[in-house]
């Protein structure tokens, strides 16, 4: 699971959105887990 969600946060969306590794995480769960789009995601990252 982890090696999924590396490569996943891997990806140019969350490389070119949020600075680092703990932002494209929290990025990614938003999106998987809560099912939230992309500009969604984007406005729901406040650090």
């Amino acid at each position: 699971m982890y090696d999924q969600i590396k490569a996943d946060i891997g990806q140019s969306y969350y490389q070119q959105n949020f600075p680092n590794d703990g932002q494209r995480f929290v990025a990614w769960y938003v999106r998987n887990v809560h099912g939230q789009d992309a500009n969604q995601t984007k406005f729901a990252i406040t650090d």
